[in-house]
């Protein structure tokens, strides 16, 4: 049985999330039959690079490009057809695929296109998709360069990288580009809750939104913890099982913290920080999202309707408080100690030690330095 992240993986356009305008240029291209020899796929860890990559290769031997490309919609690749079948079993000779981050030599891209001027033996085009392109060496580029500026008829190229900016402009001249962009919360959200519906998952309220928040934007990271999740749990996630597992804690910790600090209680800080010093934390997960809360806070004071992800809905109330007791000055004052924390924090022997300095020493120059 295969695990979430290849069960999952989409297998026809209309499964890609979050992608419209990507999607929508495919979709065209193949509609008029204005495919390009050579496609530079790229964008952020873990939002669809390679499945795009694969679904284009399928496509360009799939029966209903080759019969009538008119009838193409986002329903396609038909995953019925006999090549379909084969790229979906990895048994499609004309489908070639490396990882260029394990072939970084020039001699491993020599092998990869000693067959390149032989027609597609099985299928209408032959595919070579490199993914990690970004990770061969300048003579592998210059190698490459050579079958791109002069392509086989029929041979089709699908670059796939993290890091555009490593790629010769020599390449990327001769490419069709493709950006994809790091996912929204909610659109992991909605994917991580349909798959749960069918994999009879349950889960207590926000735990698909720290899982999506975790993997900061990656639709395969969320699929694997929803996974690991799942098992431990055995298919009825609670948020102390997030916590315990990823060192994170609840938001109503966070909004607390700030409103000790604004509202001048020393006490109760120091009590919530002892209570954190109980446990273990991902203390950069926590600056992190206490930068967005203050971020609200700063925006709400302009625009009391301002957008909050879908977690704070039920804490817009407290957050409009909290922005009608703390002026522009101590927010911008609070957020420029809380990026001090973040770019100082690797230098701590002990992260819990540089978070309570810090966090006292902001409520200090919150509440002392400056006047309301």
């Amino acid at each position: 049985m295969s695990n979430f992240s290849l069960k999952w993986r989409p297998k026809k356009f209309s499964e890609i999330v979050g992608q419209n305008n990507v999607i929508n240029s495919i979709i065209n291209s193949f509609k008029y039959n204005r495919i390009h020899n050579s496609y530079l796929i790229y964008g952020p860890y873990g939002t669809g690079k390679t499945s795009i990559a694969r679904l284009i290769s399928k496509g360009l031997n799939c029966d209903e490009y080759i019969k009538s490309c008119l009838n193409i919609n986002y329903n396609f690749p038909c995953n019925k057809c006999n090549n379909c079948l084969l790229m979906e079993n990895n048994k499609f000779i004309d489908f070639i695929e490396i990882d260029a981050s394990l072939k970084t030599k020039v001699e491993d891209i020599r092998d990869l296109l000693d067959n390149i001027n032989y027609l597609p033996y099985y299928g209408l085009n032959k595919i070579y998709l490199i993914d990690e392109i970004h990770t061969i060496s300048k003579l592998s580029f210059s190698t490459l360069l050579k079958s791109l500026e002069e392509p086989p008829i029929n041979t089709i190229f699908i670059l796939v990288t993290t890091e555009i900016n490593k790629i010769p402009n020599t390449i990327l001249s001769r490419c069709f580009k493709l950006n994809l962009n790091k996912l929204d919360n909610n659109l992991i959200i909605n994917r991580l809750c349909y798959i749960s519906n069918i994999e009879k998952i349950s889960f207590e309220q926000n735990v698909l939104y720290y899982i999506s928040d975790i993997a900061n934007g990656s639709l395969r990271d969320s699929l694997n913890i929803l996974e690991q999740l799942s098992i431990v749990s055995k298919n009825n996630i609670k948020l102390e099982l997030i916590s315990n597992l990823f060192n994170i804690c609840n938001l109503d910790i966070l909004i607390n913290l700030i409103e000790y600090i604004i509202y001048n209680d020393l006490n109760k800080l120091l009590i919530e920080l002892y209570n954190f010093s109980l446990i273990n934390l991902d203390y950069n997960f926590i600056i992190n999202k206490l930068l967005i809360i203050i971020h609200y806070i700063f925006m709400i004071n302009f625009n009391k309707n301002y957008y909050l992800d879908s977690i704070f809905n039920n804490k817009k109330n407290t957050l409009i408080k909290l922005s009608n007791n703390i002026s522009i000055e101590k927010i911008e004052l609070f957020y420029s100690l809380l990026i001090e924390l973040k770019e100082k924090l690797i230098y701590y022997y002990n992260y819990k030690i540089a978070f309570e300095a810090y966090i006292i020493k902001i409520f200090y120059n919150i509440n002392n330095k400056l006047n309301k």
